[in-house]
């Protein structure tokens, strides 16, 4: 609340500095001689005279200025002689210095204080451990849990499977090992190496066979180009009484082969060794099915009555039979490559026992899809 001051003068309370002269008892100020002359000491013998008349505005009647305006004005210094000013200098008192203990029991408190709160704010000292010791709690209980769910789950699925299933049984209990052999590995070695050779062997005299116009390989020959003729006229060869064996032979005799490899792999038996062999290697020779394209074009030609075998008459067999012993030595080689299979057997002490036998279905199927002659194939 602000200090309000209570005057028992009627007078207001006017500022020193700017108030007129006061109405001195006696008669009224000579107002000429203050507006020609103005007071020379500027208001400062005003305040002195109103000091002597103890009037409002003096000393305890006056409001306080602030402490700092006090002390500045307390630190000035004044000649001896100067007017007393009517504002009262007080120096404000020196702070009693506290007790030397009770001063650093104090700091010791207030650091103390300032620490507890940086560790609450830091996440440490008792609330940081409590927090730690809840997580642990938590984390101990979800193990738990999950230790029991998973058990409860195993048991409803061993429920499960003994319900829907017919009868237990065991994996081993089903399951049929084959049988295993003790061998020489020395002797498998022998085996193997003889079986190789062999294989490269066979494969040749097979294929010589072939060049050589084995009956196998000439009938699927002229298939191939029975193929191409009958697609072109709408009857075989036979039918037309064409013989087409020398040119099948002759396709067969233009042959050449070259072996790139041959394998052989076997497992133990109780007698001894079975081996697979295998042997990859280049054919080259004339693919007669185009002459057959050929052949029928050229029996064409000869005269527009041939529409069925029966038109075909002995001079026309003659000049077509001439015709294809002509183009089968202008025929092309293409190369093929080709495999062979073969099965072997050894004995225990390495020696081959039997083969290697050729798998002739396979590969003379092989052969006849190369020559055209795809009613072998099946």
């Amino acid at each position: 609340m602000a200090w309000k001051p209570h005057f028992t003068d009627p007078e207001p309370n006017i500022d020193p500095f700017n108030a007129p002269d006061p109405i001195m008892p006696g008669g009224e100020p000579d107002f000429e001689m203050s507006c020609e002359e103005p007071d020379a000491d500027d208001g400062i013998g005003r305040m002195a005279r109103r000091n002597e008349r103890k009037e409002p505005g003096h000393r305890n009647h006056r409001p306080q200025r602030a402490r700092h305006d006090r002390s500045i004005d307390s630190g000035s210094t004044k000649p001896a002689d100067a007017p007393v000013s009517p504002v009262r200098e007080e120096t404000p008192p020196e702070p009693k210095a506290a007790p030397t203990g009770r001063r650093e029991r104090g700091q010791r408190e207030r650091r103390a204080v300032e620490r507890g709160v940086r560790k609450t704010l830091a996440g440490g000292g008792p609330q940081k451990r409590r927090t730690n010791f809840g997580c642990l709690i938590v984390f101990i209980l979800f193990f738990t849990l999950s230790g029991a769910i998973g058990a409860l789950f195993e048991g409803c699925s061993s429920c499960v499977d003994s319900v829907f299933s017919e009868d237990d049984y065991t994996y081993e209990e089903d399951y049929t090992y084959e049988d295993s052999y003790d061998y020489d590995s020395d002797a498998y070695g022998v085996a193997r190496d003889a079986l190789v050779e062999e294989t490269e062997n066979a494969t040749a005299a097979e294929l010589e066979f072939a060049i050589s116009g084995g009956e196998p390989y000439v009938e699927r020959v002229m298939a191939g180009f029975s193929y191409g003729f009958t697609n072109m006229m709408g009857f075989t060869p036979e039918e037309a009484g064409i013989d087409v064996r020398p040119a099948a032979e002759r396709v067969l005799a233009r042959g050449a082969y070259d072996i790139d490899s041959t394998y052989a792999f076997g497992d133990a038996t109780a007698d001894g060794f079975a081996f697979e062999c295998s042997s990859y290697f280049y054919i080259t020779m004339p693919d007669l099915t185009e002459l057959g394209y050929d052949a029928a074009d050229f029996l064409r030609g000869l005269h527009d009555g041939i529409e069925s075998a029966a038109d075909v008459t002995d001079s026309d067999r003659a000049e077509l039979e001439a015709y294809l012993a002509q183009e089968v030595e202008a025929l092309t080689p293409t190369e093929m490559y080709e495999s062979m299979e073969f099965t072997a057997t050894a004995d225990a002490a390495g020696a081959v026992t039997e083969g290697p036998v050729l798998d002739s279905d396979t590969w003379l199927a092989s052969f006849a899809s190369r020559m055209g002659a795809y009613e072998y194939t099946d």
